[in-house]
């Protein structure tokens, strides 16, 4: 599956090989409660898929297709311009002023700053 995401929470889906041939739709859907502009979208090939975008928002995809909204241990308030993942207990989200976002386990949290040469 494709994923694209933009403006105001909307994420797209669809067929990549549609893409390819010129006749792509897409099925639209959004993560109840959230507005926030989407930034990027990351798929692991088991599945899981994780969209960050501005204030924070970092969202996932359920087993059961249903975007989530997930809760961030510090709240940050940043945007988010990346996201990337190596299992669905690794991901990181990066964002404004080098910030980012670690997820390790099983709950997303705040990184620490970076160095000040590094902002």
């Amino acid at each position: 599956k494709l994923y694209i995401v933009g403006t105001g929470g909307l994420i797209c889906q669809g067929d990549p090989q549609r893409l390819v041939n010129g006749s792509f739709t897409c099925t639209f859907q959004s993560a109840a409660g959230s507005t926030a502009d989407l930034n990027a979208v990351f798929g692991l090939p088991d599945g899981h898929v994780y969209a960050v975008g501005n204030q924070g928002t970092v969202l996932s995809l359920d087993e059961d297709g249903v975007w989530r909204r997930k809760d961030v241990t510090g709240s940050p308030n940043v945007d988010l311009y990346g996201v990337w993942g190596q299992s669905p207990e690794l991901v990181v989200a990066v964002g404004n002023g080098g910030s980012f976002l670690l997820r390790s386990g099983t709950k997303p949290r705040q990184g620490p700053p970076p160095p000040s040469s590094h902002r």
